[in-house]
Formats: C-alpha cells, sequence, structure tokens
C-alpha cells in the first residue's frame, strides 16, 4: 500500500452527493471531522479546498455550518511563552535575526 497524503485522505473523504431532483453540479459531502484533521496538520484552508477539489467557497460555507471559525490558525500560547521562544529562537541565531525568521 502506498503512502497516504493529504490530498488522498480529503479526496476520499469527500464524495458527491446524488442529487437527482436539483438542476446544477451536486454538493460535497465534506466532514467536519475531515476539516479539523487537516487544519490541525497546519493546511490553509484554501490548500485544503484544493485537496478536496471544491472552492474555498465550498470550504467556507462548510466552516460557519461547522461552526469551524475559531480555526483560523492562530496559537492558543500565551504572551509569556510566545517570548521565551523568540528569545530562544534569537539567542540560537544571533541578534543579526532578521523580523521574518521570527514572523516565521
Amino acid at each position: 500500500m502506498g503512502c497516504l497524503t493529504p490530498a488522498i485522505v480529503a479526496r476520499h473523504t469527500a464524495e458527491t452527493k446524488d442529487y437527482v431532483v436539483t438542476p446544477g453540479r451536486p454538493s460535497y459531502d465534506i466532514s467536519c471531522e475531515t476539516l479539523e484533521e487537516l487544519r490541525a496538520q497546519g493546511f490553509s484552508w484554501t490548500k485544503i479546498a484544493e485537496f478536496l477539489n471544491v472552492s474555498r467557497w465550498t470550504v467556507y460555507r462548510r466552516i460557519e455550518k461547522f461552526g469551524l471559525q475559531c480555526m483560523r490558525g492562530f496559537s492558543d500560547l500565551s504572551d509569556e511563552k510566545l517570548d521565551n521562544i523568540i528569545k530562544t529562537f534569537i539567542s540560537a541565531h544571533g541578534s543579526a535575526t532578521g523580523q521574518g525568521y521570527v514572523t516565521g
């Protein structure tokens, strides 16, 4: 069996619904768990939409539906912990560390 990638997982978990009553493209059944798992792995909502082969607007509608707005990619670190991480990084890499490195 080959290596499972987020794209493979996403494609297998996002299935089209069989609607024959309404015209247009069938909607995708994207589970809340799939979105949470891919987001927890650090992927952006746009990248997740790419994995699922849907528009980012489809993903945003699911975010609203499942109440995942709080998963916007920010950490729950306290200011003190974040300051310590940055101080440790600067001390290990020198005082000439640029803002881009610290931001990253």
